[in-house]
């Protein structure tokens, strides 16, 4: 398993504490809006989003104690697998190829795509390999579909899509019209200001739950020592 996930960073209590923090004001916007959905993105590529829809699933589950399902949304370069070692043989576009029979009609699709990821209460739903056509395949009509399955089989938890950057790609605007809500991470020093701007309008506002500002050093007289901080606005 990856040694950056937040099982892992246990021995350094300030990261936990942002996580934590972050992952009550995530659970308490939800709860009050029914929004347990959500679309984790940026604006660029290299901000974190993978690592972050992971260790917010981590505290999700932690804290919730209800069932946390992590779905891939990148269909062109999936990395949800590697970070918890998991070598999948089906996973979303197994999902999309069912329609045609996939796999009989007597097989629980679910039992093949959903893959336990070796922390309580979160499971994963993969991308097996990438495609040279994921807008084409996210507007197929059966992601929709499948957000409305998982909403009801885990009527009490939480699914949290990992998606492309917003710029220059269509992907992550076309999840976003499936969700309940967008949580938008911007990594300190990374894109230009106008660049984030961009992205920003491209989603709808609406959508958008939080901002986390991710990649911060902090250095004051209680932490004498830069952390990856993340701060949920």
């Amino acid at each position: 398993m990856n040694p950056y996930l937040l099982t892992m960073l246990g021995k350094d209590p300030f990261i936990l504490d942002q996580y934590r923090n972050l992952c009550t004001k995530i659970i308490w916007t939800c709860a009050v809006s029914d929004k347990r959905c959500l679309l984790i993105t940026s604006s660029v590529a290299s901000e974190g989003k993978s690592l972050t829809s992971l260790n917010l699933a981590i505290s999700i589950a932690e804290m919730k104690k209800e069932q946390v399902i992590l779905v891939d949304g990148d269909l062109r370069h999936p990395s949800l697998h590697k970070f918890l070692d998991i070598q999948p043989e089906h996973g979303l576009l197994s999902y999309f190829q069912n329609e045609a029979g996939y796999f009989g009609k007597e097989d629980d699709i679910f039992s093949k795509i959903v893959y336990p990821s070796g922390i309580d209460n979160i499971s994963l739903i993969p991308v097996e390999k990438s495609v040279s056509n994921p807008a084409e395949v996210l507007t197929s009509g059966k992601m929709p579909d499948l957000i409305r399955e998982l909403k009801q089989r885990y009527k009490n938890g939480y699914i949290i899509i990992d998606s492309p950057p917003v710029v220059p790609i269509s992907d992550a605007i076309i999840l976003s019209h499936y969700v309940d809500g967008v949580i938008f991470l911007v990594k300190a020093g990374g894109p230009p200001r106008e660049v984030v701007h961009k992205a920003v309008a491209l989603l709808e506002n609406k959508k958008i739950l939080g901002v986390i500002l991710n990649n911060i050093n902090l250095v004051s007289y209680e932490y004498p020592y830069g952390y990856k901080s993340y701060h949920y606005k």
